[in-house]
């Protein structure tokens, strides 16, 4: 059984802030890293129209703006398996940056960071007694990010 693609069903879907965005020229590409706090993270590049019928792509696309409530915006990176035809997200970040791109004004260039790069900045530090729970100290932590 074969499986064609097509504008509905395409091989990789960017989610930014719970808005599809579509993908296109190079597509997404992603690496995973063996670095940081949590010895593996990911990395993606993802190209997307500025513009595509109508819709302004590149204002729904925000990257650390102080101003916003919310500094990073989130973003799934997902491939459809050939197989199942259901999507696999392969990589749960944020955006990092945005910007133009070889192919001129038409095409914008987002850079995908990893959860676990922001960890270096928390400024968290702890001790805890052998009887500390697993909820305290995911409790203090999450006290520390938010």
């Amino acid at each position: 059984m074969s499986h064609e693609c097509s504008v509905e069903d395409p091989v990789a879907r960017v989610i930014v802030d719970g808005t599809q965005i579509p993908v296109i020229n190079d597509g997404v590409r992603t690496e995973v890293r063996k670095d940081g706090p949590m010895d593996i993270t990911r990395y993606s590049e993802v190209r997307f129209p500025a513009e595509w019928n109508g819709t302004d792509y590149s204002s729904v696309v925000q990257a650390l703006d102080p101003d916003a409530a919310n500094v990073y915006d989130p973003v799934d990176v997902q491939l459809r398996d050939a197989v199942s035809g259901e999507y696999v997200t392969v990589h749960r970040g944020f955006v990092m940056g945005v910007g133009g791109s070889a192919e001129g004004s038409i095409e914008r260039r987002m850079t995908v960071g990893d959860v676990g790069q922001l960890l270096n900045a928390v400024p968290f530090s702890g001790t805890y007694a052998a009887d500390a729970t697993l909820d305290d100290i995911i409790g203090d932590v999450l006290e520390a990010l938010n």
